[in-house]
């Protein structure tokens, strides 16, 4: 979990990320600058994410191809 100002940030343990919250800067990585009020997967289709960070008004995922080992 992560957590920014007003939105916050979930990966699983597959490696999905999901966001929600306030989305007027872009910050939950959907490519658009709309509000979540519910958990909204990210399309990540070649890297699985590891770890999530968040700040006041962005975010930032670490992640490996899919094809390595891990």
């Amino acid at each position: 979990m992560a957590a920014g100002d007003f939105f916050s940030l979930a990966v699983t343990k597959d490696g999905s990320v999901y966001s929600w919250g306030f989305g007027e800067m872009h910050q939950l990585g959907h490519g658009e600058d709309q509000n979540e009020s519910t958990p909204r997967k990210l399309e990540a289709k070649t890297t699985r994410i590891i770890q999530a960070g968040a700040g006041g008004q962005h975010s930032i995922l670490l992640g490996v191809k899919i094809d390595s080992a891990y």
